[in-house]
């Protein structure tokens, strides 16, 4: 997860370039019956994510985590 997580009397989230966000995961892509086409262990962090002005400006929950995740995914099961 992108950023640091300190505690207290309220939760709270910041977001640097020293803690950019990163993914640990393992996956099964499978087809309706059930067999299985791709499968495997990843690990995705992305340090240059504080350069990307549009991430910048978003407030969503887990935006950097999303756009990393989404752009692998795209990479990785684009046909």
């Amino acid at each position: 997860m992108a950023g640091r997580i300190f505690y207290g009397r309220q939760e709270q989230r910041v977001v640097r370039d020293a803690f950019p966000p990163k993914l640990e995961f393992a996956y099964t892509l499978a087809d309706s019956n059930g067999n299985v086409l791709a499968s495997g262990e990843e690990t995705l962090t992305d340090i240059s994510f504080s350069f990307d002005i549009g991430l910048q400006s978003s407030s969503r929950m887990f935006y950097y985590e999303i756009k990393l995740l989404e752009d692998w995914a795209g990479e990785r099961f684009a046909k």
